[in-house]
């Protein structure tokens, strides 16, 4: 028993510094885009998504750290095919990444947690695997805050968090038809296609894999009531 709470110590001591390291990569995020004169680039979605895993993992909140999972794990899944993509065949298929083929150095640092995070965050959520329904709706109540935002105060150039059109890059993706919409219902529309299509999917391979675990561990502690009784 004691064994266990001291693994279990451990385990959430390193979450909480890979939390702090996350924080710090956000914050990096946060200076490259103000000296680039892009402060209104922090507002995407996978850069709100890194800080809040960096607070779910420093406060122990599971639920957080699934929310931020929720919203990375199909966009992020995207966002490397792309780039994988572009490296083999010079290519960008969804256009998601074709900054990068003249991007500095400062960007690529900018944009590095786009390759580790959600593979991490899958990984933490393997080894302890619980999901709650509430992080899907949180989930989705965090797209539509930075929808909002992004559409009241940010520059319609920058269309952080495709706020005012879905680029022709995407399109193909199913979401073209969004851009024939009357603008008051075209964010409507964006919330409810990417939580439909990319959210709801997310969450229910997490319930899945949770349930699957679940049933797991089930299994092996049964399995060893039974080889100790007998």
């Amino acid at each position: 028993m004691t064994d266990c709470r001291s693994s279990s110590t451990t385990w959430s001591t390193a979450q909480q510094c890979v939390g702090f390291a996350l924080l710090l990569q956000f914050t990096l995020v946060c200076v490259i885009k103000g000296a680039q004169g892009k402060p209104e680039e922090i507002w995407w979605l996978s850069h709100i998504s890194l800080l809040t895993s960096s607070v779910g993992l420093i406060g122990r909140r599971p639920w957080l750290i699934a929310t931020a999972l929720t919203n990375v794990l199909l966009l992020h899944a995207v966002w490397l095919a792309d780039l994988g993509a572009w490296l083999l065949t010079g290519d960008f298929p969804f256009l998601i990444t074709a900054y990068l083929a003249e991007a500095n150095r400062a960007t690529w640092l900018a944009t590095s947690h786009h390759f580790y995070l959600m593979p991490g965050l899958l990984l933490m959520f393997l080894a302890d695997p619980r999901y709650r329904r509430e992080s899907l709706l949180l989930a989705c109540c965090l797209f539509l805050l930075l929808t909002l935002i992004s559409s009241l105060t940010l520059p319609a150039a920058a269309n952080v968090n495709y706020a005012f059109f879905v680029p022709r890059g995407i399109a193909p993706l199913g979401l073209g038809w969004l851009n024939q919409l009357p603008r008051a219902y075209y964010l409507a529309g964006l919330n409810l296609t990417v939580s439909l299509f990319m959210f709801v999917p997310a969450a229910m391979v997490l319930t899945v894999i949770a349930h699957w675990r679940g049933f797991e561990s089930l299994w092996a502690s049964r399995r060893r009531e039974n080889r100790d009784t007998g």
